[in-house]
């Protein structure tokens, strides 16, 4: 009985929070809940996709780095991106980026061909995370920021 009363409290507090909030924020949290699935069921095996292309265990470090350096450059400027460009337009293009990697991995036919789908990936990936925190920093009330964070984390984990 108990257990029932807090469960009722606790999602008509969600849906009363979620009404409350900006069109961005619920979009932002779409979003972040469908790309952490779609990451989820993918993700595991670009790995066993990248051997099977040919890589031994040192080449998958190699590509894996290249990721990594390739998303530590861009995401220094992000900001400044989001800033001069528009916050919106940055966020597509990141999409549209995030969305054509898997063709990158349909046309690869050795594992060095994976090297530029994994850059876009990581780099997409963490620009998305980036420009997604503004819009959802903007979105909120500075009262409800902490909640709006702890949403969107909690659907999007």
């Amino acid at each position: 009985m108990l257990l029932n009363h807090i469960r009722r409290l606790m999602f008509s507090g969600i849906a009363d929070f979620l009404r409350r909030q900006t069109a961005n924020f619920r979009v932002m949290l779409v979003l972040k809940t469908f790309s952490a699935l779609l990451d989820t069921l993918t993700q595991p095996y670009q790995w066993i996709y990248t051997r099977s292309l040919g890589a031994d265990p040192l080449q998958l470090g190699y590509v894996n780095s290249a990721g990594s350096v390739a998303s530590a450059v861009i995401s220094a400027p992000t900001g400044w991106l989001a800033d001069k460009y528009n916050l919106k337009k940055v966020m597509i293009t990141t999409l549209i980026v995030h969305l054509s990697v898997p063709l990158f991995y349909a046309i690869a036919w050795n594992w060095q061909m994976i090297i530029p789908a994994i850059a876009m990936s990581t780099t997409a990936a963490y620009l998305t995370w980036i420009v997604s925190n503004i819009f959802i920093a903007e979105s909120t009330a500075d009262v409800e920021r902490g909640s709006g964070f702890g949403v969107i984390q909690a659907f999007s984990q």
